[in-house]
């Protein structure tokens, strides 16, 4: 209740519309808010850090566990597809993106992603960790660093993502290697 009164009690600052898809909305309170105590809201859930989409590209995968489907940027990454028209899939912030194709992609020898949306819009592509866990017999194991994908059948790594800028991204190199221990990939 107390934060529902501090939240009520504060402004909230809007970002330029160029920036609305990337940032969400700032709160700012003045200190005397609570009982004279200054409040830093800069590293709380009511900050947004600008996630920069230039830095991904067409064969960057981020691993997502919000994410209830896998999606993709670009047809070329798909094995097999088939068009769909009139799908759209909605986004966190509010907002959907047009989904054009429906299809396969085989990731690794060991990795073969079913049911693949392609949503030209984006830039990079979702790994979505309940559909893959749900499919395939492999497990996410997230470190603070690094999030290893494994084989439950033989309970050996099949790869790897890495910590960039708040998000697991995949890593084309671990795909490729042998399948091993975690030590391996380190």
């Amino acid at each position: 209740q107390k934060l529902l009164i501090l939240i009520g009690s504060c402004s909230t600052q809007q970002f330029p519309k160029g920036q609305e898809l990337h940032v969400a909305n700032s709160v700012t309170c003045p200190s005397n808010v609570v009982a004279g105590n200054a409040i830093n809201f800069k590293h709380s859930v009511f900050s947004a850090k600008i996630v920069s989409r230039r830095a991904y590209d067409l064969h960057t995968w981020v691993i997502d566990t919000g994410a209830s489907d896998h999606i993709v940027c670009s047809i070329q990454l798909m094995t097999s597809y088939t068009e769909i028209s009139h799908t759209m899939v909605e986004l966190p912030n509010g907002e959907a993106a047009l989904v054009t194709h429906i299809g396969t992609i085989q990731l690794s020898s060991h990795i073969t992603l079913n049911n693949v949306l392609c949503a030209p819009s984006f830039t990079f592509n979702l790994l979505s960790v309940s559909a893959l866990t749900k499919s395939q017999s492999i497990c996410l194991v997230f470190l603070s660093q690094f999030c290893f994908l494994q084989d439950l059948t033989c309970w050996s790594a099949i790869g790897m993502g890495k910590m960039h800028d708040g998000l697991y991204l995949l890593q084309d190199s671990s795909l490729s290697q042998a399948t091993g221990s975690l030590s391996d990939f380190l």
